[in-house]
């Protein structure tokens, strides 16, 4: 099954407690500057990108509202 674990571990985002941040790494991050008044960060676990699991990455935006 894709996405599943051959060392019985659980995922660092899909399992038990909180994800654990040293699993985590920043894959690559884009500033929006003013035009945009943002940033997005692409992360992936460290176990995916030894692994060249690069379809597995996650995306987080966090932006300004108008001021």
């Amino acid at each position: 099954m894709e996405g599943s674990r051959q060392d019985g571990e659980a995922s660092p985002h899909r399992g038990l407690g909180p994800p654990r941040i040293e699993a985590w790494a920043l894959l690559a991050q884009w500033c929006g500057g003013a035009h945009v008044g943002g940033d997005v960060y692409w992360t992936i676990t460290r176990q995916n990108a030894v692994e060249r699991r690069f379809g597995e990455v996650t995306v987080m935006g966090f932006f300004e509202g108008p001021g």
